[in-house]
């Protein structure tokens, strides 16, 4: 329980990074498949 606990507590400090590193990582994934779609 206590592990959880300081998982949270991690998540709601860096939440916000997280999801700006989601978005930028959904974007290179994105950009990722468009190239391979070139080749």
């Amino acid at each position: 329980m206590g592990e959880k606990n300081s998982a949270s507590k991690w998540v709601q400090r860096h939440g916000k990074d997280l999801l700006k590193q989601r978005r930028t990582c959904m974007n290179m994934t994105k950009y990722t498949s468009e190239m391979i779609r070139l080749v």
